[in-house]
């Protein structure tokens, strides 16, 4: 038997695949015919593959790569715009709310939950007295959380103050220092406390003797209005015994000795110059000690700190780091609502 030829010749592929004619059929010179075969151009009896039919593939590639960047794009802007209306829709909403109901506090999450229990723990102490829930959203507002209020300010060495505050209960000046009760100021006699109007003063009216008091929470005032703070007690009790004498609260919530030296030390060098220092210390520095530091004078959130070193060098840090804080500085109006969510979710 004899085996069948292979049939390679172009009228063997002609008569398998479709012809397609090209623009120039109908034309013939001599022999030769025109045309395109599935993707390959005829032709003197020789078959090539077509260019264009190539380049029309890798366009389709791109178009459809295109294609897809365009609708991803597409959503993500989507996205963003939602979220960003959510959280101008929720701001608006919880302002008008609080402003209702008499609530002026929205920019903190937490600031009801955080300010109930301050109540609850502080009951006994305050005995239900009606600046008390005045003078904890005071201690919110006042403690550089707040986006709308000035942030903590920045001292070297000591790390920060609290930010200048105008309250009923709470009056902070733009050093980051706590308002003292003083006796009224006698003329040519400079006290920083405008509060009390100025005495005629004697011809041999000594200067008054300057004290400077350094400590945490307590010393600044944790809990109390200005003229009832440790610094401002002492003054009251110093000036009905008849001394003259000027208190200056240099106190910080969260400060361990160290801070309070070194601040010490800044005071001296930018023209303070006491007669009396009175430090009063020691549950700041055991608890942060007892909490992690494992030293006592290391400052409060010292690890934070070191954690923070060299941040920008590494874009790894800083991107989790942006995730996380993103979110509490800008979108407070979705993480209120969180957060309302979250506590109506807890068991009694």
């Amino acid at each position: 038997m004899t085996p069948r030829p292979r049939q390679n010749s172009l009228e063997s592929i002609k008569s398998q695949w479709f012809l397609i004619p090209s623009p120039s059929e109908g034309v013939v010179k001599g022999n030769t015919s025109i045309g395109v075969i599935r993707g390959f151009t005829t032709g003197d009896n020789k078959i090539t593959r077509s260019p264009s039919r190539r380049g029309d593939a890798f366009t389709r590639s791109l178009r459809a790569v295109g294609s897809g960047l365009r609708t991803g794009w597409l959503i993500l802007g989507i996205l963003l715009l939602l979220i960003v209306l959510s959280e101008v829709g929720l701001r608006l909403a919880l302002t008008a709310r609080d402003w209702l109901l008499d609530r002026p506090l929205t920019e903190d999450a937490g600031a009801e939950l955080t300010i109930k229990k301050w109540l609850r723990t502080g009951a006994d102490a305050h005995q239900g007295a009606e600046w008390v829930r005045d003078h904890y959203r005071e201690l919110i507002l006042s403690k550089g959380i707040v986006p709308s209020v000035q942030p903590f300010i920045w001292r070297p060495y000591v790390y920060r103050r609290r930010p200048p505050f105008q309250g009923r209960t709470i009056q902070v000046d733009r050093d980051g220092l706590r308002a003292t009760w003083n006796p009224p100021p006698r003329e040519g006699i400079a006290t920083g406390d405008t509060r009390h109007p100025p005495r005629k003063a004697a011809v041999d009216d000594p200067p008054p003797v300057r004290l400077f008091t350094f400590g945490a929470s307590t010393m600044w005032g944790w809990g109390a209005r200005d003229d009832y703070t440790v610094a401002s007690h002492l003054s009251k009790l110093l000036h009905a015994r008849g001394y003259r004498v000027q208190v200056t609260n240099y106190g910080q919530p969260s400060y361990v000795g160290t801070q309070e030296t070194i601040a010490l030390l800044r005071a001296i060098h930018q023209g303070g110059r006491p007669d009396i220092v009175l430090f009063y210390d020691g549950y700041s520095d055991v608890m942060i000690a007892a909490s992690g530091s494992d030293e006592v004078g290391i400052p409060h959130m010292e690890d934070a700190r070191h954690g923070e070193f060299g941040l920008l060098d590494r874009p790894r840090r800083l991107r989790e780091y942006a995730v996380r804080q993103l979110p509490v500085e800008y979108l407070w109006g979705i993480g209120r609502l969180a957060a309302k969510l979250r506590s109506g979710f807890r068991p009694p």
